[in-house]
């Protein structure tokens, strides 16, 4: 800490102090390995949804009907990023025209995501 000290201001130190902090603090609240373990098992369902979906055998209110069990079961999505997502998978396709207006804190959140 004391070379630290000699080339920058005590307040840098303790800055990047706070920061992990905060950043330790939230893997712990997000927990990132259970939130992979449930969209690995949404995917399942959805990518179960698509076959049904192609077989002719099955009607269209059956097929509204497993999608709405689908979504009652899907885990607890985060909106805040939706928008940030959409507008993130426009540019990738070249496509700014339908880009969605962000509000102030997805903006926020674009710098990070």
């Amino acid at each position: 800490m004391s070379l630290l000290s000699s080339v920058a201001p005590n307040w840098v130190g303790l800055a990047g102090a706070a920061m992990l902090t905060v950043a330790g603090a939230a893997l712990i609240a997000i927990r990132p390995a259970d939130k992979a373990a449930q969209n690995e098992a949404a995917m399942k369902c959805y990518q179960a949804l698509m076959i049904k979906g192609k077989d002719n055998t099955v009607s269209d209110d059956q097929l509204v009907a497993a999608i709405e069990d689908a979504l009652q079961g899907a885990i607890h999505q985060v909106e805040s990023l939706r928008n940030v997502a959409y507008n993130d998978v426009a540019l990738e396709f070249n496509r700014p025209d339908v880009l969605i207006t962000l509000s102030a804190t997805e903006k926020a959140l674009s710098i990070f995501a």
